[in-house]
């Protein structure tokens, strides 16, 4: 399972995400349509600490707190599920 946190709630993506439910990921010249689905805060923690397994790197965005900070205090950051789809489902739009 693939997960995305943001590191900031009030994040434009964020809105975008919640409001059209997918998005098209895109990282080395690849594009990738997906379904963002928002975790609900009982479960956020342990996507917290997923994420940053899968995204070593990503600890940096969130200042000098190590991911165990992060996902005690993971009612402060949305976490989406990411799921790959076919690019024709409604909720992706081309880019």
């Amino acid at each position: 399972m693939r997960y995305i946190v943001a590191a900031y709630a009030d994040a434009e993506w964020v809105a975008d995400a919640r409001a059209a439910g997918g998005a098209t990921l895109s990282r080395g010249g690849r594009d990738e349509a997906v379904i963002l689905d928002e975790i609900p805060i009982s479960d956020r923690g342990r996507a917290v600490v997923a994420f940053f397994e899968q995204v070593r790197g990503g600890v940096r965005l969130f200042g000098d707190r190590s991911s165990e900070e992060i996902a005690a205090d993971a009612t402060r950051h949305p976490v989406f599920r990411v799921q790959a789809v076919p690019a024709l489902d409604p909720r992706v739009r081309p880019s």
